[in-house]
């Protein structure tokens, strides 16, 4: 029988994935987000424009709901009262509306950045959760708040899941697939050989509709999801670049110094990862899926090297939307609308919003902190210039440049 299902955070990377999975399978979707849902299956949901903070917003949105997914979130780029006011708060006035209006389930999508960086692998359910810095805290206490309306009676899910890839997304790995398809060597920290384990989009979508459909005792629970078949950091890279065909490689540099260019970039707000991925990028991350292969029956499809490649094949085919924007070779629809500053032609990752709603992207943000107001593709000459008696180094700094509008903001986040 058709459900009608509302996603918070509905215009982003999950959301939209979620929507087109459900519309396939013949249910009624609703998204609730500050961001437009400029998708093709636009008229085919029922769209609500608020903030999740915002009860009003919420209840507005819950009407005849049967079934939430809970994805909206505040990413670490934010503010440390904006990620708990948006996480925190923002989760439980969706669980208080969800409850008021008698929804049957509560689907929350949580984060495996809730155990924090662990001393220990594979990571189970009960290990301890250890929150590492404003997002990893919140992400517990959302958990937490979950947890208050599981006692009160409310069946609620909530998932784990490991980064995740797949359409509409490009992230970090934006960096691998521009140098892959333009032909060139990728160089990674270290030598690459820690295991780390990602998740497709799709299989992650597929554990959600699980957790909707199953009976409630199966799915009143806590859940890990992540790729089945996983292997080295380098190894999984590697295959894209084999994939590609152009005979280039993974190439390892030294731990510190690539460390230590990160660090400096990220104090001046141009790195293109998060300290959390580059500071783990280097050590093993996975988690087990035992308990959600054994109690929903949950079987992922993809391992590591195929949703990488699925998403590079993606990201070739739709190559149009992303070059000539400014110097950005990477758009992130989930967390996007188009830059309202009037110098700005981008449209990349929006950043923040103030009272009136202005949204400006980073690229603009940088732009006005910048004394040369210069186009991005320029300051990238002038930094090859300067930094090539670095070697191997400029490569990283000169990436983090010329991604900063948008691979940083739409790094992963779970």
């Amino acid at each position: 029988m058709s459900q009608t299902y509302l996603i918070t955070g509905g215009a982003g990377f999950l959301g939209i994935n979620m929507a087109r999975y459900l519309l396939a399978r013949g249910d009624k979707v609703a998204s609730l987000d500050i961001a437009p849902f400029d998708y093709p299956e636009r008229p085919q949901i029922t769209e609500v424009r608020g903030d999740i903070r915002s009860r009003a917003d919420v209840d507005r949105a819950m009407q005849g709901v049967d079934i939430v997914i809970h994805t909206a979130a505040a990413l670490p780029l934010y503010k440390k009262e904006d990620i708990f006011s948006t996480d925190i708060d923002g989760t439980r006035t969706v669980c208080e509306s969800a409850h008021a209006h008698g929804v049957k389930r509560f689907i929350h999508i949580s984060s495996t950045a809730v155990y924090g960086v662990p001393d220990h692998h594979p990571l189970y359910e009960n290990d301890e959760l250890i929150g590492v810095g404003p997002y990893g805290i919140a992400k517990i206490k959302a958990e937490e708040v979950c947890l208050e309306y599981r006692a009160k009676g409310m069946c609620v899910s909530v998932i784990r899941p490991k980064s995740f890839i797949g359409q509409e997304r490009l992230g970090v790995f934006a960096l691998l697939y521009d140098w892959a398809k333009d032909g060139k060597n990728f160089p990674i920290p270290g030598k690459g050989d820690n295991l780390y384990q990602y998740l497709d989009v799709e299989d992650l979508c597929d554990a959600i509709y699980l957790c909707a459909t199953l009976p409630e005792d199966t799915v009143n629970d806590t859940f890990n999801v992540g790729a089945k078949e996983f292997g080295t950091f380098k190894g999984d890279f590697q295959a894209v670049l084999d994939h590609v065909g152009k005979g280039r490689k993974v190439v390892s540099i030294p731990v510190a110094p690539a460390l230590w260019a990160l660090r400096i970039l990220d104090r001046l707000n141009l790195s293109p990862l998060y300290p959390w991925v580059y500071e783990t990028a280097i050590k093993d991350s996975f988690v087990s899926i035992e308990k959600a292969e054994q109690k929903l029956g949950w079987t992922p499809k993809f391992s590591n090297k195929d949703a990488l490649i699925r998403n590079y094949d993606w990201y070739v085919a739709n190559l149009a939307q992303f070059e000539n924007k400014s110097g950005i070779s990477t758009v992130c629809r989930g967390n996007r609308a188009r830059c309202e500053s009037p110098s700005c032609s981008s449209n990349a990752v929006l950043t923040s919003s103030g009272p009136d709603q202005v949204w400006k992207c980073r690229v603009q943000r940088w732009r006005e902190a910048c004394v040369l107001h210069a186009e991005i593709r320029r300051v990238e000459k002038i930094v090859v210039v300067r930094l090539t008696t670095f070697r191997k180094l400029p490569i990283v700094i000169l990436y983090s440049v010329r991604t900063v509008g948008s691979v940083r903001n739409s790094a992963p986040y779970l």
